[in-house]
């Protein structure tokens, strides 16, 4: 079984707050068709659909809205994490860094 990886939730992040995935690969400076494996490998790792797709856009499911803010939340974790380790005095990372 395939695990969740960050670079799955930066491209989920970028479409759930764009709405579209040529929005969230113009943001991202990634391709579609990358945007597009990355949504489809995290829908085929959870099982489940995360957007209702439409030629309007993307509409996301009630799940893909618990695992945005999951997913944020994580982020923020991982920031304040980081921010105390340069605090710290060791190496800084971005704290602006794309998620």
């Amino acid at each position: 079984m395939k695990n969740i990886k960050l670079q799955h939730l930066r491209f989920f992040v970028a479409i759930f707050e764009e709405g579209s995935i040529t929005a969230a690969t113009a943001r991202l400076n990634a391709t579609q068709v990358g945007a597009s494996v990355q949504l489809k490998d995290l829908d085929d790792i959870l099982g489940l659909s995360l957007f209702n797709r439409s030629a309007s856009g993307f509409a996301p499911t009630k799940t893909a809205g618990l695992l945005y803010k999951r997913a944020r939340q994580h982020r923020r974790r991982q920031i304040n994490r980081l921010q105390k380790d340069d605090l710290k005095g060791r190496k800084l990372i971005p704290a602006t860094m794309e998620f």
